[in-house]
């Protein structure tokens, strides 16, 4: 897959492609089914499929104080779709000049005239352009009298009637209920980052951590969790562990943590990129009455967490 970051980066190469319009966060089942049914309209006619997606997200820019929520970075976002055979990602910069651009300019000037697109996808409530005046309704009218064909995907739905989102995904997360996150996604959840340096008060109880930074991560319920981590380079080798989210109470923590816990694993890899999956969730933070008291009931989590990874195993 090509990935550009940037309008100026586009080239003829790009031009004529089927496009698949959407912010893709997290690209979970409903967004896999638009870009199948994409995919598809671009072998038939022997185009490029094309993904536009922005970055940074439109509701970081417009609401920069808001609570982090993303499901992704975006070279997490790339990565998936890689996984779904798309031939080009574009990752519009969405900035100011981007924010203030006319709707019937992004589809005319844009769409139409800069990509030369031989067919437009989007979900049915793709909203663009200055103030979100743009529609799938003004994209239907204005690339239609230009010749180009529009497909509006609907809700795609699960089993139980509900349409895929990354809102649900998120409140998933937020609830502590994995197996419903996975079940959207498609996958687990997993969040990726650098080990950083820690307070090491794991390591003085016998638990060494890694420690990453959330950064605009949604949050997941703060507690502990059974965990699968990857280190870059160690692609394909996944060690078991278990994580902990939240602010340390035992210890008066003072700032929000992420801490992983490798199991049966004794490196150093600070500054080493990982990725950590979450599998399932363990148990509520809690403050205990001492660091004794939190050295046992680890124990007892990571006896929790092993048994969750042995039964997955298994499964």
């Amino acid at each position: 897959m090509k990935s550009l970051f940037s309008l100026e980066d586009l080239s003829s190469d790009e031009n004529g492609a089927v496009v698949a319009l959407g912010n893709f966060d997290g690209v979970h089942k409903g967004h896999q089914a638009l870009i199948a049914e994409a995919k598809a309209k671009a072998d038939e006619l022997s185009a490029p499929l094309l993904v536009m997606t922005f970055e940074p997200h439109p509701r970081q820019f417009f609401s920069a104080q808001s609570p982090a929520f993303r499901l992704a970075t975006l070279a997490q976002k790339e990565q998936s779709l890689v996984g779904c055979s798309v031939d080009v990602m574009l990752a519009v910069p969405f900035d100011r000049e981007f924010a203030a651009m006319q709707a019937e300019d992004f589809i005319n000037d844009l769409l139409i005239g800069q990509l030369g697109a031989k067919h437009i996808f989007a979900g049915w409530d793709f909203r663009f352009g200055s103030g979100r005046a743009g529609s799938m309704a003004m994209i239907e009218d204005l690339a239609g009298k230009a010749g180009v064909g529009v497909t509006t995907v609907q809700p795609v739905k699960d089993s139980h009637g509900e349409p895929f989102s990354s809102s649900r995904v998120r409140a998933c997360l937020a609830a502590g209920e994995l197996h419903a996150a996975a079940e959207l996604l498609g996958r687990d959840w997993e969040i990726a980052g650098k080990v950083m340096p820690g307070d090491q008060i794991g390591r003085t109880i016998g638990f060494p951590t890694a420690n990453l930074a959330l950064g605009d991560y949604q949050r997941a319920k703060y507690g502990i969790y059974a965990v699968e981590s990857e280190i870059c380079g160690r692609e394909g080798t996944w060690f078991g562990g278990a994580a902990y989210l939240g602010y340390r109470p035992t210890v008066n923590g003072a700032r929000e943590v992420f801490e992983v816990h490798f199991f049966d694993f004794d490196e150093d890899i600070y500054g080493e990129e990982i990725k950590v999956r979450l599998i399932d969730y363990i148990r509520d933070d809690a403050k205990l009455d001492s660091l004794d008291a939190l050295k046992k009931q680890i124990e007892e989590d990571c006896i929790a967490a092993r048994a969750v990874l042995s039964q997955r195993q298994s499964n």
